[in-house]
């Protein structure tokens, strides 16, 4: 039921909570285990059109990371550890104030995400 609300909430209003409909989306199909339908490919799909709706988000980007680096290759690691970067990188003001209360713990997981892959 959660990818079909989801879905629905995509066609209805994906600029919601700063692209969180194909965020959630993208993020559930990550985290799936793969007998239950992993999609590395369209999680990507629906993290990427996350970011384009807002690219300002700090979560957005961390879990578009997450996903590239599960992904793998050469390229996609080095597009995911420069948006781990620029999440690091984001000033306090930058950050959106939807997020803003949360905007250290992301700090610290795209910081831990980083270490771990570089």
């Amino acid at each position: 039921k959660f990818l079909r609300y989801n879905e629905v909430a995509m066609k209805l209003d994906p600029t919601y909570l700063l692209g969180g409909p194909p965020r959630a989306v993208g993020r559930f199909l990550m985290k799936l285990p793969r007998f239950f339908g992993k999609d590395l490919k369209r999680s990507e799909q629906c993290l990427r059109q996350a970011l384009q709706i807002a690219p300002e988000s700090l979560l957005n980007r961390l879990f578009l990371a997450e996903t590239l680096l599960e992904v793998g290759g050469k390229d996609k690691k080095s597009e995911a550890v420069r948006l781990l970067k620029s999440i690091l990188d984001t000033p306090p003001a930058a950050v959106s104030p939807l997020e803003a209360a949360d905007a250290e713990a992301y700090k610290r997981q795209a910081a831990r995400v980083l270490s771990e892959n570089s």
